[in-house]
């Protein structure tokens, strides 16, 4: 099973998630090399006074060392995707729940192509998730009551919380529905001194916390400008809720357990209900999971940012609720049918959908739904060819050495290629596209750069060279600074 697993990863990695970027991944490639170099320049994601980079992190021993970061970050995206899954495997498999195990390594194999497209995507979507999950074996005992009473263990899970919130608060759909789970056996006997026990042990954990998160919030208060990425609406509504309701079709259409165009569109969803049915059967814990994550779901749609996205994988609304197939795994490790009953038919459906995954998913659906993602996408996240992204970072590294200039200035649209020379180039000169750039200090950096020591690129016709093209690279006849040039020519240089 966990070999078909790994495999049903690497056919995605090596069909999409090597091949296939944007800007906000390239963003984490140069953060990558700038955090193996020792430059930490924010507490968050660059720009922005929410999530983290993590990711970038977690790859920079091995960017550092040499590695591609083109080929480093998804591979860490994709270890973070599935700890989840792996951690409650290894639980059910220490409780001696064989079919269970397997069912929960079964799950992402199961999943539509959406959900492991963007899983494989190091956007800072996943990292909260990987990071939640680890409240399940600190609370969740093999024990009649299946709740641990002890305080350490009850802190530890309170600050592993609040961190998790933390790095991305898409979490709070797996903490939510795990809190239920495992406070359902008192909540049905209305044992309130036992649930008034677990908030106590909890809370210095979050206690812990609060002084990181007033440190971060107070960064940004003081750094202002590193805050450029505003836009985001946390507010809950009921407006907010009558919009996401109305935007159910969509939302329904990214939970699908298996790509709904596949043979197999049937075979998954029955696999799901049998499993689900079964674990509700041995336990109602699966049961009040499901309908608790249901809820959760539900009610989080009045939340003005998860109404903010597309029908495109690279900004898909599924990203708010990687959490769901997590919640589901939890629900299935209640799940005490023995192994010699129906074991043996996991590993058959596992081998299935792999061999289904590699001919169909990964070869005419991919070809398919890459000819549209041009037109789905929003102008935010232009999504790239990696190898052509690397083709045209050599030949703008061939003119950095033939003109010597000390800075390249890019339209908005060339972000991509801005971050992507940034972490392959990484001694070589600043590529700075000063309307949208999230590198706030880059901007600090030149902003007595005379206009006549730059180039400035100007992108064939169409849409701004991303795809077609190299467009044409200038030296500006000026000794003006170059954002008074730029905003004197009537381009836009973002608040910095």
């Amino acid at each position: 099973m966990l070999f078909c697993l790994l495999l049903d990863r690497f056919l995605e990695l090596w069909n999409f998630g090597w091949r296939y970027t944007d800007q906000d991944q390239t963003l984490l490639w140069y953060g990558s090399m700038e955090t193996a170099a020792g430059r930490l320049h924010e507490p968050r994601w660059y720009g922005q006074d929410y999530n983290s980079m993590m990711e970038s992190w977690l790859a920079a021993p091995f960017t550092g060392l040499g590695a591609d970061p083109a080929i480093v970050l998804p591979l860490v995206t994709t270890v973070l995707f599935l700890l989840p899954f792996l951690v409650l495997s290894v639980w059910a498999l220490r409780s001696k729940r064989y079919l269970a195990a397997n069912a929960i390594l079964l799950l992402p194999i199961m999943l539509q192509y959406t959900w492991t497209m963007t899983a494989s995507m190091p956007r800072g979507w996943v990292q909260g998730i990987a990071i939640g999950i680890w409240v399940w074996p600190m609370l969740r005992t093999r024990t009649t009551s299946g709740l641990s009473t002890g305080w350490w263990r009850g802190i530890l899970a309170g600050l592993i919380m609040a961190i998790a919130v933390w790095h991305n608060p898409n979490v709070l759909v797996l903490i939510g529905s795990m809190l239920l789970c495992l406070s359902w056996p008192a909540l049905r006997q209305f044992d309130w001194k036992r649930i008034g026990g677990l908030v106590l042990k909890i809370l210095p954990g979050l206690l812990l916390a609060w002084p990181f998160f007033r440190w971060t919030s107070n960064w940004y208060a003081r750094n202002h400008t590193f805050d450029f990425h505003q836009s985001i609406d946390w507010d809950w509504s009921l407006n907010n809720l009558q919009q996401g309701l109305g935007l159910l079709d969509k939302f329904l259409d990214v939970f699908g357990l298996i790509n709904p165009h596949s043979p197999s569109g049937y075979l998954g969803w029955l696999a799901f209900l049998v499993l689900s049915i079964v674990a509700g059967r041995y336990s109602s814990r699966g049961t009040v999971t499901l309908i608790a994550c249901a809820l959760v779901v539900v009610l989080s749609l009045g939340v003005g940012k998860l109404l903010d996205g597309t029908e495109s994988v690279f900004y898909g609304y599924n990203r708010m609720f990687l959490a769901v197939p997590v919640v589901i795994a939890m629900a299935w490790t209640s799940i005490r049918l023995s192994w010699h009953k129906a074991g043996w038919l996991l590993p058959v459906l596992a081998c299935w959908f792999t061999l289904e995954s590699s001919i169909i998913l990964y070869g005419q659906v991919f070809q398919e739904f890459w000819k549209v993602v041009p037109t789905q996408i929003q102008d935010q996240s232009y999504p790239e060819s990696v190898s052509f992204l690397r083709m045209r970072s050599a030949k703008m590294d061939s003119v950095v050495k033939a003109e010597q200039p000390s800075l390249i200035i890019l339209p908005k649209e060339e972000l991509p290629l801005a971050y992507a020379y940034a972490a392959w180039y990484p001694e070589s000169v600043d590529l700075l596209a000063p309307e949208a750039d999230r590198r706030t200090w880059i901007l600090f950096r030149h902003r007595e750069t005379p206009a006549s020591a730059c180039l400035l690129f100007l992108p064939e016709s169409g849409r701004a060279g991303s795809y077609r093209g190299f467009g044409e690279l200038i030296r500006p006849e000026s000794d003006q600074p170059i954002y008074d040039y730029l905003r004197a020519e009537g381009m836009a240089v973002r608040d910095y």
